[in-house]
């Protein structure tokens, strides 16, 4: 495993879930940052069907329950989202005897990520990074470096039932970052692996143009601090476009 090297010391809060450079300011994430850009497209038909599914099951007295069952329906993708990820950091650090019992859809989830890696032979170099663009002040952590045939991937996890568009910019920023450590190889190019909780297959697509985004990610950062005037401490951008 590599330790990404350069002058910042980059530490998460998960609550707030922004991060803190150097103790001395505060910055956005790239997840932030892409939750400017409107998904309602997907994201009412998705919220409607929620609704929907919940009266089958619950009869017409819950509607009012309904309204917001698309709320505990997105907590528990992310739950099951964080517990995956957990798993494979766990796996690719120290090995699957690591790993205790799991509950079925992180069970399928991982089986899926075993299957991957079983058939693309990766060789894995780093697990879940933290990284700053220094130009924009935005923090991320990235999933994993594996190496495939001889070439480099910056790597994410998903537990989605899909791939979608905002998953190549989410590469983009960090790749946006990457530029300012001291590796010892290129990352060439990068890919998502769906791990799907349902079926335990995996679902791999690579992303190979991902840096012409990384002038779109970093305008897309601009953007973001000149729209919200967050509480951020000593943030740079902050200072810019609001005192």
């Amino acid at each position: 495993m590599i330790t990404l090297q350069n002058e910042y010391k980059i530490d998460f809060e998960p609550v707030k879930h922004r991060y803190t450079i150097n103790g001395q300011y505060d910055v956005a994430s790239w997840t932030g940052v892409l939750g400017i850009l409107d998904k309602s497209a997907g994201l009412l038909p998705w919220a409607v069907n929620c609704a929907v599914k919940y009266i089958q099951d619950n009869g017409i007295d819950s509607l009012e329950k309904a309204k917001t069952e698309w709320r505990t329906v997105k907590d528990e993708a992310c739950d099951i989202g964080s517990e995956v990820h957990g798993i494979i950091e766990k796996y690719i650090k120290y090995g699957r005897d690591t790993i205790g019992e799991l509950r079925p859809e992180v069970e399928n989830a991982f089986l899926a990520f075993l299957d991957w890696e079983k058939t693309s032979g990766v060789k894995w170099h780093a697990s879940e990074c933290r990284v700053y663009n220094s130009s924009v002040h935005i923090a991320g952590t990235f999933d994993a470096i594996g190496e495939i045939e001889g070439k480099h991937y910056l790597i994410d996890f998903k537990s989605s039932k899909g791939h979608y568009s905002e998953y190549e910019l989410q590469l983009a920023g960090y790749a946006s970052a990457l530029t300012e450590y001291d590796m010892p190889f290129k990352v060439e190019t990068s890919g998502i692996l769906r791990l799907d909780k349902v079926t335990g297959l995996p679902d791999w697509k690579e992303y190979p143009d991902v840096h012409k985004k990384i002038e779109t990610v970093e305008k897309l950062a601009e953007v973001f601090y000149m729209l919200k005037k967050r509480r951020l401490k000593n943030n740079p951008m902050v200072k810019r476009y609001h005192e």
